[in-house]
């Protein structure tokens, strides 16, 4: 990969629309070029831009030419402003329209772009005033600006026109009026005119669908107005609905919390106690044991263990041992017979910070014959000293498991840690010395599948490939279809390579490209073999026109241009529900799930088809490993010289192509970058008004992100793609010390060197998309280009 960093970007535009370089020049050879005709290549330009998604880049273009003029017009000022809004820079679309004139013919468009500006700036009541405006002017999408007008009134406290809207709305489209209404319940925290609360709840249950998502709604406003007593009677008469069992368990347990603070204890035991028998389970169920506990005077033995296993469950430990003391009183016989409920009380005293009690009683427990339960005692023994940072105990009970159960998951496990810790520092004697010991033991467990792996990777580096075909071929000979039945399929191969048993080795790949070829290994095997990856799936069958789908998917996307969260995630979840077990329904919806955005939805019924037996096909291959956004990875890909195709498998990897996405550690969008590098990276790209928003535009996104993976690639392409995509998940930091890794002259072996699981996978993850996306969309990339 080569940054261009001398082309600039107003020019590779220009090229790449095939638009001659001179167009902007002041003068050429056949003299001046007219104002008119500069304005209108870059119309051209910026419309193109804007078609594509690239909006950011529009908007750079029109303000490089804003700068040479004294006042843009009406029509380049509206079209910076549709780019500004399409990268999210909402405070450049309210400055850039406010005050302007506009012609008649642009009144809507203007408006729509101030409305969304000031109500994403939450200047509530400069955007309500635009979509009153746009209520009276534009039918077409009327419904939209009367929910959104709607809502804005509620935020701003004026909810006698707000209802007033929503009546309008009702007669117009009585569906959104619901779901309206509904979020407004649900967001507006300051309702406390119960009267209007259920005029809203009023226009909620006209909608059947509505009304099933907001079953509990009266009784909770009610609570919210802090009127007990109505809340208790708006509960109680939801028993006589057809509800769920965790429902019925809910308004039970809120009925008898109600009638606690009303002072009738009698009538709060019996709701809790029938809350508990109906739906023994969650933090309802964990409420109502807790309450009883405290409520019934005599118990049943075996009514206290469930409250004290439901206690536990919901991890409210302090309170599980209450039960289990109380238990354990209540049945002394039968805890002396059975050692399970000790064992609970063990861990749940370490657990509330009683370790010395906790320790007293493993060690009556350990004294067993029963071994299963002695190992058990151990394991969780071992767990309570961890966590009281006792590193000398630790190792005590350590050696006892290894010496007592040298077979048992738990040893095993023990093992291969010690094994991971001198690999990781590279002391490949002790290492094998561990992984050896797991090898011979024959253990089935998961941490011996990756130990025997790394024992064989040591003997590759080692050059000694007799032993390392040894250890892979022994592992497919006791796990032909073990977890990791692929990897050492390869690696075997690339030893016998080693040892010029060709045959074998090629035979073995053969078999593996076939057998999985949408697998990284798969993938590898093609390579290995010199042939072009060809995984060989069928087009598949033709589909079935669905027509039932199209209302479905026209109510999905007035809700989403309507911004109704809580009504696009359930038009969205009933979709979903509605082609169950309809092949073709399935397809058809995963690909408008994903053309909408929806991707990662759209692959999960990928995924699910392709789990209950669907041939695996190219179209459902691109259901599984979509392409959206083409057209802007590769402008973005091409004005970088990056392969578009690499960047295509690393968003797949990162963000499935979801655009908002957030992930745990807080990186955004499709490339998923922190938005403090983000911001960094901004600055020299020169991206002013850069928020953290700004990631979730897949443009910016992608911009920012294909700039850091180059600044990746400078720093570590020497060494190889695995280290760079390292680098990209991992951080500079810990790349810099891997590449000094004694396998990173074998780029593969590097790969399977990583030291954490989760990059590892990443690396892999990547690379496999690569093949597949190559083989997926490489020539229809080439031709629309």
């Amino acid at each position: 990969m080569v940054f261009i960093r001398a082309l600039s970007l107003l020019a590779f535009l220009f090229v790449c629309h095939g638009i001659p370089d001179g167009i902007l020049a002041q003068n050429s050879q056949s003299g001046q070029h007219t104002d008119l005709t500069r304005k209108n290549s870059v119309v051209e330009v910026s419309r193109k831009e804007i078609e594509i998604g690239r909006y950011w880049h529009a908007s750079r273009i029109l303000r490089d030419f804003q700068q040479d003029q004294a006042v843009l017009d009406s029509e380049l000022t509206l079209l910076l402003a549709e780019a500004d809004a399409g990268w999210a820079n909402w405070a450049g679309v309210v400055d850039g329209l406010q005050g302007k004139v506009f012609p008649q013919e642009e009144s809507l468009n203007v408006r729509w772009l101030l409305a969304r500006g000031f109500e994403q700036l939450e200047n509530w009541s400069s955007a309500y005033e635009q979509y009153i405006a746009l209520i009276a002017e534009d039918a077409e999408q009327r419904n939209v600006a009367l929910s959104r007008a709607a809502r804005l009134a509620f935020r701003r406290d004026h909810s006698e026109p707000g209802l007033e809207i929503l009546s309008d709305l009702l007669e117009l489209d009585s569906n959104m009026a619901s779901w309206t209404a509904l979020e407004i319940v649900q967001n507006t925290g300051n309702l406390r005119d119960i009267d209007l609360v259920f005029s809203l709840l009023a226009l909620v249950g006209n909608d059947s669908t509505t009304a099933e998502v907001a079953w509990d709604l009266e009784p909770k406003s009610w609570l919210a107005y802090g009127d007990i007593s109505e809340a208790l009677k708006s509960y109680s008469g939801l028993l006589d609905q057809a509800l769920t069992s965790k429902q019925r368990g809910e308004v039970l347990g809120a009925v008898a919390s109600l009638k606690m603070q009303l002072g009738d204890s009698l009538g709060a035991q019996t709701a809790y106690m029938e809350s508990f028998e109906i739906y023994p389970e969650g933090p309802t169920a964990a409420e109502a044991a807790w309450a009883l506990m405290e409520l019934e005077e005599e118990v049943e033995k075996d009514w206290m263990l469930d409250w004290a296993e439901v206690l536990e469950d919901q991890r409210e430990y302090h309170r599980a041992l209450v039960a289990y003391d109380r238990y354990v009183l209540l049945a002394p016989d039968s805890v002396r017979d059975s050692p399970d409920v000790q064992m609970v009380r063990a861990g749940l005293l370490w657990r509330t910070g009683r370790f010395e009690d906790s320790v007293t009683l493993f060690r009556k427990l350990v004294e067993t014959d029963d071994k299963d339960l002695e190992l058990a005692v151990l394991e969780e023994w071992l767990l309570a000293r961890r966590n009281q940072g006792n590193s000398s105990a630790v190792r005590t009970i350590e050696g006892w498991i290894t010496e007592r159960f040298p077979q048992s998951r738990q040893a095993t496990d023990l093992t291969a840690s010690r094994g991971h810790f001198a690999y990781s520092r590279s002391d490949y004697g002790t290492a094998k010395n561990y992984y050896n010991t797991i090898q011979s033991a024959g253990a089935p467990h998961a941490s011996a599948g990756l130990s025997r792996m790394r024992l064989g990777q040591i003997y590759l580096e080692e050059q000694n490939y007799i032993k390392a075909s040894e250890v892979f071929g022994l592992y497919l000979k006791e796990f032909p279809n073990g977890r990791r039945w692929e990897e050492a399929t390869y690696w075997l191969s690339r030893s016998l390579l080693e040892l010029d048993r060709d045959d074998e080795a090629l035979d073995r790949m053969r078999y593996l490209s076939r057998r999985n070829p949408l697998s990284y290994y798969g993938a590898l095997a093609f390579e290995l073999l010199e042939q072009p990856y060809d995984p060989q799936i069928p087009d598949g069958p033709d589909i079935k026109i669905v027509n039932w789908l199209v209302p479905l998917l026209a109510s999905l996307d007035r809700f989403q241009l309507a911004g109704l969260e809580f009504a696009t995630e359930k038009a969205m979840d009933d979709l979903i529900v509605s082609v169950e077990n309809d092949v073709d329904a399935s397809i058809i919806l995963a690909e408008n799930l994903i053309k909408r955005g929806f991707t990662i939805e759209g692959i999960n019924l990928g995924w699910k088809l392709l789990g209950n037996g669907v041939v695996m096909s190219r179209r459902l291959a691109k259901i599984i490993y979509p392409f959206p956004y083409r057209e802007i990875v590769y402008r973005e890909a091409t004005e970088y010289s990056v392969d578009p195709i690499l960047i295509a498998a690393l968003i797949r990897q990162e963000s499935a192509f979801t655009p908002a996405i957030r992930s745990s550690a807080g990186a955004i969008g499709l490339m998923q970058v922190m938005p403090a590098t983000g911001r960094e990276v901004a600055r020299g790209a020169g991206i002013d008004g850069f928020t953290s928003l700004s990631l979730e535009t897949p443009e910016i996104n992608l911009h920012l992100g294909t700039r850091y993976l180059l600044a990746m690639e400078d720093r570590y392409g020497e060494t190889g793609l695995p280290l760079v995509l390292s680098a990209y998940n991992a951080g500079p930091t810990r790349a810099s010390r891997w590449r000094n890794f004694s396998e990173a002259k074998d780029i593969l072996r590097f790969t399977e060197r990583i030291p954490f699981e989760e990059t590892r996978g990443y690396v892999k993850n990547v690379v496999r998309n690569i093949h597949i996306y190559r083989f997926l969309y490489e020539l229809e990339v080439q031709g629309a280009h």
